[in-house]
């Protein structure tokens, strides 16, 4: 089973339009049990479901055109991987090309495809391979066509960007919400595919920005990419990282962040030869010898931040994994 993951920065710019407006962002992503979301950690994997979610429910608090608001024209910037890996090219084209072979590690399940069309122009197709409701999904796809519009914004191409667009309408807006960015260049994509068409002279337009190598992450470095073929329980580990920031996670919390029943994901990790309460134990092991190794963490404060009850919790699982207490681990450093 492929657990649905998305990397932490997809929600960056979200969270930061909240803060300017006045929002304290996670009360609301506490709502779809984000609360332990960091803007500190863009590499980071997250539910996919329940940040889609966060998008939709703060659209339907503000207005529906909202991630066209968000994004304007720094939202794609804060995207951390796929920016970085994105800004390597010099037009749009070459842009959505390196897209297209970054995405399998942003998103466990969004479908990308860019393709030129016999006249020359470019055509970028979006999907999902799980299921939305019609509304979550017409949020998601303006969000991916804000982006998109934003990019071709860095060329120097005149606008209009985008020649045609084909998405799911909102249920309740159509696309009246959508004229002052797409105007009647929007229609209705019954396959349920988000469709747009560029022209030629905007995707082999130059791209115009001044490329500081210092403010994109570097595909190069030590970040967790999602394997392909990988099991259920490297899944559940990368998303436990993030759940011990708000102390000790629930197989309950997890199965529902990821769609499924405590049950049905009792026996995916059974049939693996492995268990909710091992993966847990893993993880905390790997993070205690990663903070003791590099970053000399007080004790307390580590056993507090792995979910343990106290530190003496700590230090006799501690014991267990290593053979000695975490304090000869500090003495030795």
């Amino acid at each position: 089973m492929i657990v649905p993951l998305i990397r932490s920065a997809a929600l960056a710019p979200v969270v930061r339009w909240m803060r300017e407006n006045g929002q304290n962002p996670h009360q609301e992503l506490r709502k779809v049990d984000l609360g332990w979301y960091s803007e500190l950690h863009p590499l980071e994997f997250i539910p996919l479901r329940p940040a889609a979610q966060f998008l939709r429910d703060l659209a339907r608090q503000h207005t529906p055109n909202l991630p066209w608001r968000i994004v304007q024209d720094r939202g794609f910037f804060e995207l951390g991987l796929i920016c970085s890996v994105g800004m390597k090219a010099d037009t749009l084209r070459g842009v959505m090309s390196l897209i297209e072979a970054a995405m399998s590690n942003h998103c466990t399940h969004e479908m990308f495809r860019a393709y030129s069309t016999e006249e020359g122009d470019l055509v970028i197709e979006e999907g999902w391979a799980l299921s939305f409701d019609d509304e979550t999904l017409h949020i998601i796809q303006q969000y991916f066509t804000a982006m998109v519009s934003m990019i071709c914004g860095l060329t120097s191409a005149p606008g209009p960007y985008l020649r045609d667009v084909q998405m799911i309408p909102h249920p309740v807006y159509g696309f009246d919400h959508l004229g002052r960015w797409l105007g009647e260049r929007v229609s209705y994509q019954r396959a349920k595919n988000l469709r747009l068409e560029i022209r030629s002279e905007v995707a082999d337009a130059p791209i115009q920005i001044q490329r500081n190598k210092n403010d994109l992450i570097d595909p190069g470095m030590d970040w967790v990419p999602v394997r392909s073929g990988a099991s259920t329980s490297y899944f559940v580990s990368l998303l436990l990282i993030g759940f011990l920031r708000e102390g000790r996670p629930s197989i309950d919390r997890i199965a529902a962040a990821i769609g499924t029943s405590r049950r049905s994901l009792q026996r995916r990790l059974a049939e693996e030869g492995n268990s909710f309460s091992q993966i847990l134990d893993d993880v905390r092991r790997q993070l205690a010898n990663e903070h003791l190794n590099t970053k000399g963490q007080a004790i307390g404060t580590l056993a507090s931040s792995l979910g343990y009850a106290n530190q003496s919790a700590f230090t006799r699982a501690y014991r267990r994994w290593q053979g000695r207490p975490p304090t000869e681990k500090l003495k030795k450093q």
